[in-house]
């Protein structure tokens, strides 16, 4: 079973690290954990988070990130057809999350870790990202296209094209519900045709729902200048100069392949498939936290959403195996 679980694709449930003790007794007896309910901590929430901001200013580069021990988390096993999973998305009404996989435009409503439903919504493609803003499901292509999907009708109804193209290889889709925003992360070149060009720099961008309007100046940019300035004042002592270079090297590896922003904080997490890395930004793109993320939790993290209650979940392709 753990090489098993090793090998196959992961859907990572994170809750907060007062409360882990209750969610390893929950999945200690069932691997597949389909006990586990998306409101687990609930109330309590808030209070949490807070608990752990007072008890610990961690840098990021330790096992824990804004209170999350992000290496300690609960699994769940999905579906073989989700083997692909590149993307993931709650629905706070509901209760059900939303993915998509890679190469079929097909949307899989999921609830204690089994699909539900799936609906196809248009041609296949290269899809990376998905979000659910009331009604409506955004699915994302590397290209940048957007296709929105109608919960209510269960169809396409809008294609929402922009000036991004495959080369910026768009790979993460969140949403900014105070600012009523798409954000699109691309995995590729940060630049815009005919914009101001920018290097060694990731990119997010957004999409104003209610102006139907592409934004094109970068909402959000990770530079790596930033990245290494932050490592090298929050570098850990004891590791030795080759550790250190490897280290570095990873976090200018980022490639974001994920992102969400977290209602709690109203901070954005990114996460990195290419070094298996987490960020955490604020509005102006200056780095709060970052933090390596363990080859054994993670074979391929593709996706990342939080709930209401800041709960985060983090969705891992399989790598050509069972999903789990």
């Amino acid at each position: 079973m753990k090489n098993k679980l090793l090998y196959n694709s992961i859907f990572v449930i994170l809750s907060f690290s007062l409360l882990n003790c209750i969610n390893k007794a929950e999945s200690k007896g069932d691997n597949k954990a389909k006990n586990l309910k998306t409101g687990i901590v609930s109330s309590q929430a808030n209070e949490v988070i807070q608990s752990e901001r007072e008890l610990s200013q961690e840098n990021g580069l330790s096992q824990n990130i804004g209170g999350y021990k992000v290496n300690d988390p609960v699994k769940c096993l999905l579906t073989k057809k989700l083997m692909e999973i590149s993307a993931l998305t709650i629905d706070e009404n509901s209760g059900s999350m939303y993915a998509v996989i890679d190469e079929k435009a097909v949307i899989y409503e999921i609830k204690d870790c089994e699909i539900i439903d799936e609906n196809k919504f248009g041609k296949n493609g290269d899809y990376e990202g998905v979000e659910i803003v009331g009604d409506q499901i955004y699915a994302l292509k590397s290209n940048g296209k957007i296709m929105q999907y109608d919960t209510k009708l269960k169809k396409k109804v809008k294609e929402i094209t922009n000036p991004l193209t495959l080369s910026n290889d768009a790979e993460g889709l969140g949403y900014d519900m105070q600012k009523d925003l798409l954000l699109i992360a691309c995995k590729g070149s940060p630049n815009i045709k005919n914009h101001e060009k920018l290097k060694k720099t990731k990119t997010v961008y957004a999409y104003d729902i209610k102006q139907d309007e592409f934004i094109m100046e970068p909402f959000l940019e990770l530079k790596d200048e930033n990245i290494e300035n932050f490592f090298e004042k929050n570098i850990d002592e004891d590791w030795s100069k080759k550790k250190a270079k490897k280290r570095l090297q990873r976090l200018l590896d980022f490639s974001p392949s994920g992102i969400a922003k977290n209602p709690i904080d109203n901070n954005y997490y990114l996460i990195s498939t290419v070094g298996k890395t987490m960020i955490v930004v604020d509005e102006n793109s200056e780095i709060l936290n970052l933090m390596y993320l363990d080859n054994s939790a993670y074979i391929q993290p593709e996706g990342i959403c939080l709930d209401a209650q800041g709960i985060m979940y983090i969705s891992n392709e399989g790598k050509g195996l069972q999903s789990n």
